[in-house]
């Protein structure tokens, strides 16, 4: 079984679907010349991981990566990241704060769904936040949405407990009032003076 330290060597381009899945590897290095990518879907599901740096090459995290993998604590994102698929960062409790790249377009469905998130910077290339996609952050007090955002799907912040005031761009066309429901502490919704 793998644990511990798991360094991803020279000429590798892909990490499998569920190849960490359940294991008990705290951290992946990735080898200098090392030219990962794509990371499959479940990668490191339930796993041990600790922090995790998205290689530049990586343009999308796939469904489930790391579904509660619940001792990820780190995750940093590079700039060519595009798509946050469903469920990557579900239940990932022990991960407090993301800020997203610029080059990020989607979050998709459920992406931080229940993860331990207090702090969220989306980059502004974010044009889409689907439904559920931070939905029971119950910490979450900082949050910065994109000024590109057009699209915030239902539910996409439910149960955010502790978000007192959201700030909302000019560029968003449509959300819902099932956006921010459950958000019981939410007193303030600001929406930039540009929007129509």
């Amino acid at each position: 079984a793998k644990k511990g330290n798991f360094e991803i060597p020279q000429g590798v381009s892909s990490i499998a679907d569920r190849a960490f899945m359940n294991s008990t590897v705290s951290k992946v290095t990735l080898s200098k010349d090392a030219s990962l990518d794509w990371i499959g879907v479940s990668a490191f599901e339930n796993s041990a991981i600790i922090s995790f740096e998205v290689p530049a090459n990586v343009t999308k995290i796939n469904s489930g990566t790391f579904k509660n993998a619940t001792k990820l604590s780190k995750i940093v994102f590079n700039e060519g990241l595009t798509y946050i698929s469903a469920s990557a960062f579900e239940g990932c409790s022990a991960l407090t704060s993301v800020q997203l790249p610029a080059t990020l377009q989607t979050i998709a469905t459920g992406a931080f769904k229940n993860a331990g998130l207090k702090s969220v910077k989306t980059g502004d290339g974010v044009a889409q936040i689907a439904s559920e996609a931070f939905a029971g952050n119950k910490a979450l007090t900082d949050l910065y949405i994109g000024k590109n955002v057009e699209k915030i799907g239902d539910n996409a912040f439910t149960g955010c407990t502790a978000l007192v005031a959201v700030n909302l761009p000019a560029s968003l066309k449509n959300f819902s009032a099932l956006t921010f429901d459950g958000c019981t502490a939410l007193v303030k919704i600001t929406v930039d003076a540009e929007n129509k």
